[in-house]
Parts: structure tokens; C-alpha cells; sequence
């Protein structure tokens, strides 16, 4: 599968299933990882796309407001088509992996904004507007990190699916694993849009497996600072750095992530919250 705009390899994959042409697609998550504390990440949000007349998990997002999720731009516009609001359900406040289909809990959602991802697959973010806010009793949402990134920076990203590549079932609870950000010359090799990590994107390699996977796009990258999490970027896309390679997920792999500062203006923009108060808790 190709990602527009990510012309250096052919390799580099969307992680989500969402851009599977069945309902059958594989979802792989999280590699090398373990459960989350139990309210380490109760900003993350469960999207479930419908399929036929079910509905299956697809993306990862993190909410951002009390009535905006934050995803990326591909979990919204599938096969070059911007999804209706109505074909989606979205599950907040639970480690635990929900099922729309059979009585959890869900939010509508009844606007989809991906911003300019269409004609700019390096902006592969979205936000999707639920039809009412999530109580503060149920998940708080999580503030941007603005400050630059740079290649030591503790990061971790969550999401749920399968720990192993090659299966199909989704993994009951959230995980996470701790990956490193880099901004070494793989970085442009593997990636024309990237150039440093002040930019749109954010570089990560991985060195001892620990990875990002289909399954996990929109997904919260986050740091600890002043004792919360904070998110730092959003779950774009990867791949295998050896073309003839089996995975495209954890061992020699390489991934992007939209950095979540980036995309301050857009996020205010459309949620009418200043860039201070999307981030207010951080001294700025």
C-alpha cells in the first residue's frame, strides 16, 4: 500500500486498517508492549468505522477537548473519500476495548474536520467533533506539548490491537511501549516531507523492536511533563527500512507522526480554544 506524498519507499503504510479493501484487514497494534496504568491514558479514544452493518475497530485517537477527538487525517479520508460522520462511533474513558455493536458506551460524532490532509498527506491529522462533551468524570482531555522535540525527548505511544504481527484479533486492553525519536539521514531517505523534527513530522526509529503498528494511526505519542502526560504527536505511518522484509512494523522499522504543536492554529481553529488554553497547564 502506498501513502500519497510518501514517495521515497513503497513501503510505508498507514497504521490503521481503516485503507484495507476488507473487512477481514489486518489490525496490528502496539509491538513489545504492556498494559497501561489505569489512568495513565484516559484521554485515548477507541474510533470504530462502520463496515456493512457492524461496526469494527480501525483507529486510535485522544481527546482534545471535551467534545474533540484528534486522530489522523487517514482514519477520516479512506480510498481518496472524505467518510461521513455518521458511519463512525467513538468510545472514550476505558482501557478496555469496547464494541459499539453490543451495548459500550459510545459518542457520536457530527463533524469531520482533516484540515488539508487530501492534498497534503504530510498533514495526516483530523478532528472529529462528538455530538456532546465527554464528562471530566469520564476522561479529561489531554493538553499539546509546544515545545520543540528532540531526539532524547522520553516518548510512549498506546493503542489497542494485536501484540504480534500476523493476527487478527485486537487486544482487549491498551498498551503502550516506549520508542525513540530520531533525526538521523533515514529519516529524508525513507520520507521526502520530513526534514526536522520542528516541522510537520516527527522521525522514529526503532532500534529493539519497540514500535508503533497498523491499527494504532491517530494515536497519542506522549512525554510526562510536570508530572502529566502531554501529547507530542500523532500516529501517521511506517514501515520496514528493508524493502524485501516480512514486517512492516517493530524490528528495523522506521515511522512518522504528525507533531501535535504543529497543528496548534488548526486545532484552535476549529474548536475556538486559544493555542494557551489547548496548552495551559505548561508554561509557555
Amino acid at each position: 500500500m502506498h501513502v500519497s506524498g510518501y514517495a521515497v519507499r513503497s513501503g510505508m503504510v498507514p497504521r490503521s486498517d481503516s485503507n484495507q479493501d476488507n473487512d477481514e484487514a489486518l489490525v496490528t497494534n502496539i509491538i513489545n508492549g504492556v498494559q497501561t496504568d489505569s489512568n495513565e491514558f484516559g484521554f485515548a479514544a477507541q474510533i470504530f468505522l462502520k463496515s456493512g452493518n457492524s461496526y469494527r475497530f480501525v483507529c486510535t485517537g485522544s481527546l482534545i477537548t471535551e467534545n474533540y477527538i484528534i486522530s489522523a487525517g487517514h482514519c477520516a479520508i479512506i480510498n481518496n473519500t472524505k467518510m461521513s460522520p455518521d458511519s463512525y462511533r467513538i468510545v472514550v474513558g476505558s482501557r478496555s476495548l469496547g464494541d459499539p455493536n453490543s451495548g459500550t458506551d459510545y459518542y457520536n460524532v457530527v463533524k469531520i474536520n482533516p484540515g488539508d490532509y487530501a492534498t497534503n498527506s504530510a498533514h495526516d491529522v483530523a478532528l472529529f467533533k462528538l455530538e456532546k462533551s465527554v464528562p471530566s468524570s469520564v476522561a479529561t482531555p489531554i493538553k499539546v506539548y509546544p515545545f520543540r522535540v528532540y531526539n532524547k525527548l522520553p516518548v510512549t505511544v498506546a493503542g489497542w490491537g494485536v501484540t504480534t504481527a500476523g493476527t487478527s484479533t485486537p487486544s482487549n486492553v491498551l498498551l503502550k511501549t516506549v520508542v525513540n525519536i530520531s533525526s538521523s539521514t533515514n529519516c529524508t531517505d525513507y520520507n521526502d516531507d520530513w526534514t526536522t523534527n520542528y516541522g510537520a513530522l516527527l522521525c522514529q526509529e526503532s532500534y529493539n523492536g519497540n514500535d508503533s503498528c497498523q491499527g494504532d494511526s491517530g494515536g497519542p505519542l506522549v512525554t510526562l511533563y510536570g508530572g502529566e502526560q502531554v501529547l507530542v504527536g500523532v500516529t501517521s505511518t511506517g514501515g520496514n527500512k528493508d524493502a524485501n522484509a516480512s514486517n512492516d512494523c517493530g524490528t528495523n522499522t522506521i515511522a512518522y507522526y504528525s507533531r501535535a504543536a504543529y497543528f496548534l492554529k488548526f486545532i484552535s481553529d476549529e474548536t475556538g480554544i486559544t493555542p494557551r488554553v489547548l496548552s495551559q497547564r505548561i508554561a509557555l
